[in-house]
């Protein structure tokens, strides 16, 4: 049986985001197990990295496209390849490049990591809802034959946004496949990340401005690209130093004094399990994905209140060991949630193969 991964995420932004973390641990995960089947890779391969491929790979090139040669493409390269299962690891996402398409030779699952244009309210999400594309995509994903959703919270999202879907579904946790050795000794900084609207980081750089008296000697530090004017950022309060590349962000999980993750949406939120994995306290938003993955292991605050998320700075700091505990016992109950998740995958193609 010939399976083939679509790995055109990576041509793009995908590729350092979430959509791209989620990628490479549950296909590292994967291919770590029994894989009886010929693998397809379509994508950039100077693009694709941190996935150990220990199976034989066939590459189809990729460059670059939009949504609309993909109809025709994407049904073009099933047939050349005699392609029995077409996995798409990225469906309804924001960007037009990719797209799915109307019929494949074979069957057809597909990864659903948010429902981000369908909540977002900021202009370019409302410009997207309304364009041919999402609802030329919005369409089409009704015809895949089995959903992979991220989170039990994105599988809701869906059933909202499409009540009378008939997909088959499953609900697919990113494996974490590295597990830190937590540094007991953390120091008098926070992190938090930028990125996007939906991180929420106006918010919090208030709320660590309204705590700045209190603690002077406690820096925050910022992890990502971050664009003032579309994250509504006005002012920059004392102690606050920005790192765009995100390059110390393994090291920061060790060492700082707590993750401050307070996005107004998620569809699964990787940075407050990493931070877990690290023994790292973690404030994140009490939203529901957040609710599925760390339970009562960490730190909640409304997201829309600054006072909220300054309170949970504050027990933060003051309670730092407690919540570092919380964090180490947080990161083995999510540990038992995406156990399965590679084998599950594998169980899909294994059922596909017989029908």
């Amino acid at each position: 049986m010939n399976i083939l991964w679509d790995f055109r995420l990576f041509s793009y932004g995908y590729g350092k985001r979430g959509a791209g973390n989620y990628c490479r641990a549950l296909a590292n995960a994967i291919l770590k197990n029994r894989f009886p089947y010929k693998l397809l890779v379509w994508g950039d391969k100077s693009k694709v990295s941190g996935i150990s491929f220990n199976h034989p790979v066939t590459w189809i090139p990729y460059s670059s496209g939009n949504w609309k040669k993909d109809l025709l493409t994407i049904p073009l390269i099933s047939w050349l390849y005699r392609i029995d299962i077409f996995h798409y690891w990225i469906a309804l996402g924001p960007l037009y490049n990719i797209g799915i398409a109307a019929f494949n030779r074979g069957r057809t699952i597909a990864v659903v990591y948010d429902l981000g244009l369908e909540l977002w309210n900021i202009p370019y999400c409302q410009v997207m809802k309304n364009s041919l594309y999402w609802k030329t995509q919005k369409t089409l994903v009704k015809k895949i034959n089995h959903l992979l959703f991220i989170s039990e919270s994105t599988k809701k999202d869906f059933s909202n946004a499409f009540p009378h879907s008939k997909n088959d579904s499953d609900v697919l946790y990113m494996p974490l496949v590295d597990q830190f050795k937590p540094n007991q000794k953390r120091q008098l900084y926070l992190i938090t990340l930028g990125g996007s609207p939906h991180k929420n980081l106006a918010r919090t750089l208030k709320a660590f401005s309204s705590i700045h008296a209190s603690y002077p000697d406690f820096k925050l530090i910022v992890l990502g690209e971050v664009n003032k004017d579309e994250e509504s950022i006005n002012y920059i309060p004392e102690n606050v130093i920005f790192e765009p590349d995100m390059a110390g962000y393994k090291e920061h999980l060790k060492r700082s004094s707590g993750l401050l993750f307070c996005s107004i949406y998620e569809g699964l939120g990787i940075p407050p399990l990493d931070a877990m994995a690290n023994g790292c306290p973690v404030l994140v938003s009490d939203i529901q994905s957040h609710n599925e993955t760390c339970g009562s292991f960490a730190k909640k605050a409304n997201p829309f209140s600054i006072d909220s998320i300054a309170d949970g700075i504050l027990d933060i700091i003051k309670n730092n060991q407690y919540w570092s505990q919380c964090a180490r016992n947080g990161f083995i109950r999510y540990m038992k949630s995406c156990s399965y998740s590679a084998r599950k995958c594998i169980g899909l193609y294994d059922k596909f193969s017989t029908k």
